[in-house]
């Protein structure tokens, strides 16, 4: 029943199912209020990296990788020569 284009454009609804003000066509965070940044970094809390996540396999072989790789590094700086 759309008779302008808004935010969306012509034919595509405005509607926001998670109510934070922000059109589900251009929500960064379906389901999320886009609008929370308890850091104030500028970045919706939503879209900040998450920690490596340690209870899978995937996050355990990445911290190890990392741990290995800093290990090696300061391993070089020790040894003579």
């Amino acid at each position: 029943g759309k008779t302008e284009p808004g935010v969306c454009g012509c034919g595509v609804s405005e509607r926001d199912r998670d109510d934070d003000t922000i059109p589900d066509c251009i929500d960064q965070c379906p389901n999320q209020d886009d609008r929370i940044d308890e850091n104030d970094d500028g970045i919706p809390d939503c879209l900040d990296f998450l920690p490596i996540p340690t209870t899978t396999a995937w996050g355990l072989a990445i911290l190890t990788l990392l741990l290995l790789t800093v290990a090696k590094i300061f391993h070089r700086r020790s040894c003579p020569g």
